[in-house]
């Protein structure tokens, strides 16, 4: 069987990037949440919705449910990320942490562009 444990410890820069990255992806998932899926999610209960009694239920869930995930997404973040720095794996496990992100920041900016 492999060894899989790191051969060096990390060194202060290679942490620097890592909470750097961390950073980007909490800065990231808040301003697609707050910037894009907010305005995209109103515009889409506006279209399919109208003007009903439910709107304001369906719009307070999704958005509790959005920034449940995103919240998760980050506190499991932090230490796949250093987890992945001691593996040399930090980008990669960075893109595969920011694709959802990116997923639905493109997604409601679609979102926007059709309904609006």
């Amino acid at each position: 069987m492999a060894d899989t444990r790191p051969t060096e410890e990390p060194t202060w820069l290679g942490y620097l990037a890592c909470y750097a990255l961390f950073v980007l992806l909490i800065v990231g998932g808040a301003a697609t949440l707050f910037l894009v899926l907010r305005p995209a999610l109103l515009a889409l209960i506006d279209t399919l919705l109208g003007d009903s009694r439910a709107n304001r239920i369906v719009y307070l869930g999704t958005i509790t449910l959005l920034g449940l995930g995103l919240f998760i997404l980050v506190m499991a973040g932090e230490t796949y990320l250093r987890n992945g720095l001691a593996r040399h794996q930090l980008l990669r496990r960075f893109i595969r942490l920011a694709a959802p992100v990116v997923l639905a920041a493109v997604l409601g900016l679609l979102v926007l562009a059709f309904a609006g």
